[in-house]
């Protein structure tokens, strides 16, 4: 049988994956001017929280690749209001995997044995939090049909394409004060929110490694 367009790239992606990966030079790209650094981006000698977050892709109905985030509630005590990937805190005696895949389940009701991981993106240094944010890429084989979200933390999930995200109006950049400074913040811009940070960092390695 031919494999769909879909099947087609997560096999592309899955191989390239295995590959060197272009980590912080994707991750500059969208860093914010105080994070413009690598050695703040990097997770060397670093004495920080350990957490795992995982990109979840499925088919599109636009023919693309889509892929889940989700919107933390505006409450929240550290990145409230963030656009963010599913995941969170490793705990003792899990893998960074199973940290990935248990947060998905947790946060947006999706069962680990409906989610084949394909590899990982390289880990990246969040100082405001301190956490090293080691990230995963799964995929369903088919578009998700309901979320059960975990309304203590996440607020909605995001249905996005690949088609979006690479599209070059909605890749965007602002000034911003951030502790205390005026700095230019790359973002995305796509399904009327803004996708900047940690977040759009790891979106931007993804997308380098998908266009090969």
């Amino acid at each position: 049988m031919k494999p769909t367009s879909f099947e087609f790239q997560i096999d592309s992606l899955r191989s390239r994956l295995q590959k060197e990966l272009p980590g912080l030079k994707a991750h500059l790209t969208m860093a914010p001017g105080l994070r413009k650094s690598p050695d703040i981006l990097s997770i060397s000698k670093k004495p920080c929280r350990t957490a795992a977050v995982l990109a979840v892709l499925y088919p599109h109905q636009d023919s693309s690749v889509g892929i889940l985030l989700t919107k933390r509630r505006e409450d929240l005590q550290e990145h409230a209001g963030q656009i963010s990937f599913p995941g969170g805190r490793q705990e003792q005696g899990e893998s960074l995997q199973q940290a990935a895949l248990r947060e998905t389940e947790e946060e947006i009701g999706l069962p680990p044995e409906n989610i084949s991981i394909i590899g990982e993106l390289s880990p990246i240094y969040i100082d405001v939090s301190n956490f090293c944010v080691h990230p995963f890429v799964g995929f369903l084989n088919h578009p998700p049909s309901s979320f059960t979200i975990q309304e203590e933390e996440v607020q909605k999930v995001l249905e996005l394409s690949i088609t979006e995200l690479t599209s070059p109006e909605n890749k965007r950049s602002e000034n911003r004060v951030l502790r205390g400074y005026t700095v230019d913040v790359p973002f995305f811009y796509v399904s009327q929110e803004i996708v900047w940070g940690a977040t759009a960092m790891i979106l931007a390695e993804l997308l380098m490694v998908l266009e090969g």
